[in-house]
């Protein structure tokens, strides 16, 4: 599951309840529940998303699509690493690692 956090209350309650609509399952409110945290923001007529030093702009207004779009790509390649397995939640790949 995302996390999404913006310094602006509007953008995060907004893209928050969009994401909520579409794809319940991919987003929570819950930072602690979240194996991904994206840093929103809006400014000059673009929507920023970043991830991991990554970022994606997207021009507005926008399609939900595009969102979306922004997003997976952002974390597309995210991996979970539990005890010599790496999950790959968008993927939907499970990667066991051999055990020494």
């Amino acid at each position: 599951m995302i996390y999404l956090s913006s310094k602006d209350e509007f953008v995060r309650e907004s893209l928050t309840n969009l994401i909520l609509q579409i794809n319940p399952l991919l987003i929570t409110t819950i930072k602690d529940l979240s194996f991904v945290h994206i840093e929103a923001h809006q400014a000059n007529d673009q929507l920023y998303f970043t991830y991991n030093q990554k970022k994606e702009i997207i021009k507005t207004p926008i399609k939900i699509n595009n969102i979306f779009d922004g997003i997976y790509k952002l974390i597309f390649e995210k991996a979970v690493i539990i005890n010599g397995f790496d999950f790959f939640p968008l993927n939907k790949l499970l990667i066991i690692k051999e055990m020494n």
